[in-house]
């Protein structure tokens, strides 16, 4: 290639090359990032979340244990729930799939009803009917709160999987992001080598090679 245009071309052309295949490597990883910081942040919020429900597991508990104070732990337990409301709700963000809004959905329904199993047990304390009580605790509370935990686990789970197809697939991007910025600037550079001579020459015509045979 003689022409110094076409030579600043084939240069410039390489360097965008290069530079469109720098940022589609530097938005994947970029993405690969947002995907793993979203996972750590569910995480941290979920493991949380499993003290809240241990607590209020406790809280029950303690209602219908003897030698404990009734209005502590009503209050405690009371705490414990609006807090486990709170969180739960924090838990789905925007872009979360529908599998883990049902998990979520799950922990919640649990919770709103561990709520309404507070109220019965201290009802059923404050009436002398702690048979009842401990029986309601012991078995369908607990039950709950252990389907609260679970769903939660579940919803990490599938989050942390989303997460990971996400970050794959922003590996792959880079690479076929770089292979290509490399392919079409070797191109571009390759256009910037001289040709051969064989190839630079033009033949010489065949009537002027008759011409000098019959001379």
């Amino acid at each position: 290639m003689k022409s110094w245009a076409l030579r600043v071309a084939a240069v410039l052309l390489a360097a965008a090359a290069l530079a469109a295949g720098g940022y589609l490597v530097f938005d994947a990883d970029r993405k690969a990032e947002e995907a793993r910081a979203g996972q750590r942040a569910l995480e941290a919020d979920a493991a949380r979340l499993q003290v809240v429900i241990g607590d209020l597991r406790a809280a029950l508990s303690a209602h219908v244990a003897p030698g404990q104070d009734p209005a502590y732990w009503a209050k405690r337990a009371a705490a414990l729930a609006g807090d486990l409301d709170a969180r739960l709700k924090r838990l789905e963000r925007p872009g979360t799939d529908t599998d883990t809004s049902q998990e979520i959905g799950t922990a919640e329904e649990a919770a709103a009803t561990l709520r309404q199993y507070d109220a019965r047990v201290r009802a059923l304390v404050g009436q002398g009917r702690g048979v009842e009580a401990s029986r309601l605790v012991f078995s369908d509370a607990h039950a709950l709160a252990t389907t609260a935990s679970v769903a939660i686990s579940q919803a990490v789970s599938l989050e942390r999987s989303k997460a990971d197809a996400l970050v794959a697939g922003a590996r792959r991007r880079q690479q076929v992001a770089l292979a290509g910025a490399a392919v079409l600037a070797l191109v571009f550079l390759l256009l910037l080598m001289p040709l051969p001579a064989a190839f630079a020459q033009p033949a010489p015509a065949a009537s002027d090679t008759g011409t000098a045979e019959a001379a």
